[in-house]
């Protein structure tokens, strides 16, 4: 019975990541190191998005780049992904290196009220190439070549 409870102790530890003994097997592909992604509640990913919260395109320009700049930060390829720009309206690149706290919506939200803005903020042409693989490098998501 003793033996079993010991058995059952240490498959709970090392299931559970707690054993600091474990070894370090850096050939495996799952990076069950990686610590979960801690996303910013309120912030400059929560803000409102409307005209009267943004009322000049440059205001507009300015939060999408902070939106991007703060949904960059990650500790492994896991936290990152790729999202379309918003480009197509002439605000950001094609694709956006980002984090998971944000999704594509975000990114749309801002293109919609810049396309819609009563500024009539410039319209630019996307010529965009295939996207690249996103990873972390240095704390960052980022693009890097396939």
């Amino acid at each position: 019975m003793r033996r079993t409870l010991a058995i059952l102790l240490l498959l709970l530890t090392a299931c559970s990541g707690d054993d600091d003994t474990a070894s370090d097997d850096s050939t495996s592909a799952d990076d069950s190191s990686c610590p979960a992604l801690q996303c910013p509640e309120g912030g400059v990913l929560a803000a409102e998005i409307s005209e009267s919260a943004l009322p000049t395109c440059s205001e507009v320009e300015t939060r999408y780049a902070d939106v991007v700049a703060a949904a960059s930060s990650c500790a492994c390829d896991e936290d990152c992904q790729r999202l379309y720009g918003a480009c197509d309206v002439g605000l950001g690149g094609c694709y956006e290196a980002v984090n998971t706290c944000i999704d594509q919506s975000l990114i749309g939200e801002l293109g919609t009220l810049y396309d819609s803005h009563s500024q009539r903020c410039v319209d630019a042409v996307c010529d965009c190439e295939e996207p690249q693989d996103v990873a972390c490098v240095e704390g960052s998501c980022v693009f890097v070549a396939r």
